[in-house]
This record gives structure tokens, sequence and C-alpha cells, in this order.
């Protein structure tokens, strides 16, 4: 069985022992697996256990692919991913992502206040028994969990701000905030009341890059009757649409003759936690 993965032409004399293959960890998460460079891994139970705890109501283990599509940057694969985890180019960019999602967090004050309508959204998660709004771990895996609210009037993340399809698995109400689960750098979950999605990012060249978005509902949920996949996709497809554009955009601009590195800016400091300790291919 040692020989099973080489191919049948291959001479007999050649081996995973003597080809100088390497031994790495991985795990599996739910359907996911992971695998690790390092030389000292960390367990997965704790991605786990964090993962689980905020999107259980979500179901996302059973829920139905509605629609799955991919873009095609022209950019490093680390260029894609400073644009997606910083948001200071939202408003000049995305007037579409911008109309549903208020960025109320931005705004330290008003997040603390408790008459404030972050603050009202926050009272009424907890009472819900959902999980506190961020949980960050300090380890390899660089993950982060988070819940936080859609613009004040809107249950969900739809163009109108009004439901889109039945509420997944557990939900009993469309409670208007958004889940996130990330697992530094490469993969992103977002989940509302009514359908998630799924980012991942793959290195296919050194400027190229493909982003795919793979959009859950529902098992239960029928296309034609319980949704539409326009009014579902709207908002990432417009936006990962804008971020390709900027993204080329970008990739030119460092190629010039006149590009010079800088530091990262206030509003970009979650970059740190997305790069810190990767390679610089």
């Amino acid at each position: 069985m040692a020989n099973s993965f080489m191919p049948a032409a291959c001479p007999r004399s050649l081996t995973r022992h003597n080809m100088a293959c390497s031994r790495f960890p991985s795990g599996t998460l739910k359907a996911c697996s992971s695998s690790t460079f390092s030389a000292d891994p960390v367990s997965l139970e704790e991605v786990a256990n964090d993962a689980v705890e905020f999107l259980r109501p979500h179901g996302l283990a059973s829920a139905k692919i509605a629609v799955r599509q991919s873009w095609t940057v022209n950019a490093n694969w680390k260029l894609v991913m400073e644009n997606f985890r910083e948001c200071y180019h939202c408003p000049p960019t995305h007037p579409e992502y911008c109309s549903v999602m208020g960025h109320g967090l931005d705004d330290q004050v008003a997040a603390t206040d408790p008459e404030s309508a972050i603050g009202r959204w926050y009272a009424a998660d907890r009472a819900r028994g959902r999980p506190a709004p961020q949980t960050k771990r300090d380890n390899p895996h660089r993950h982060l969990c988070g819940r936080f609210p859609i613009r004040d009037g809107f249950v969900t993340q739809s163009q109108d701000g009004k439901p889109v399809a039945p509420l997944m698995d557990s939900q009993t109400e469309y409670d208007g905030g958004v889940t996130t689960f990330s697992l530094y750098p490469l993969h992103v979950a977002v989940a509302v009341s009514d359908h998630a999605e799924l980012f991942r990012f793959t290195p296919i060249a050194v400027q190229e890059t493909e982003v795919e978005i793979t959009w859950l509902v529902d098992p239960q949920a029928e296309e034609g009757r319980d949704h539409e996949i326009d009014r579902i996709t709207w908002m990432w497809r417009i936006t990962t649409d804008q971020d390709k554009t900027i993204v080329d955009d970008n990739q030119r601009g460092v190629n010039s003759r006149f590009y010079q590195p800088g530091p990262y800016g206030d509003a970009e400091l979650d970059l740190t936690n997305s790069f810190d300790g990767t390679s610089t291919g």
C-alpha cells in the first residue's frame, strides 16, 4: 500500500521513501481538511469548538448549495487577501455593500452604548443565547469568529434588507445579524439567518488567484419557490466583481517601477493576523 499513490508506469524502485517525500500534520473539521508545515502545530480542537459554537444555528453541514461562482483575479494572493480583510476602501468602491452594512462597529462609542441601535441589538442577541461578539485565538491557526449587526432595519444581507430565503436549520427568526468564521489566511464563512457564503481563495500563479464563493441555503429550500439566485447572491456577487477590478489595478501598480512598499494603516490592523507567519511567495 505504501506505493499505491505512484503511477503504474513508474519503476517499482521508486517509493515514497526514496523520493524525498515529507510528512506534515493534517486534520479535519467537519467536511473540511487542514494541513500545516509548522514544526509545532496546534490542535484543531480550539478552532472546531469556536466554529461549532458560532455556526451551529446555521446548520452549514447539512445546508444545500444554491450556487457557486468563481473569479480569476490577476494579482498575487496576498493583494487579494489584503483587499478582502480591510474595508477602508469600501465607501468609495462598494456602494451596494455599504447600503447593507452600516459599519457601525467602527464607532466604538456606539458599539458599547446600550442605548444605541447596535447596543440594543447585542443585548437582544445575548438574550437569544448567541455567543459573545468576537472570539480570537492567538495561535498559529489565526482563526476568528464574530457576531455583528447588519444595518439597522435590515434582517438579512439583501438589497432591501428583507428575507431572501427560508430560515436556515435551527434559526427561529430573522435576527438582523451576521456570523463570521475566518481561518487565516485563505478561508472565510459568512452566515445570516437565511443563507450563507463560503469563501475560498486559491493561489494559482504568482500573479493569479481564484476567488470562489459558494452560497448555501436550508436543505428544504427550493429555487424558484423559496429563493431566487440573483437576490441571494446580489451583495457579494457585485462586491466581488468590484474587488476584482481594484485588485487587478493594485497589481499593476505594484508592478510599476514607481511602486514603493509602505506600512499598514490603522484601518488595516487585522491584516497582521492574516499574514504574520506566512511565506513571502
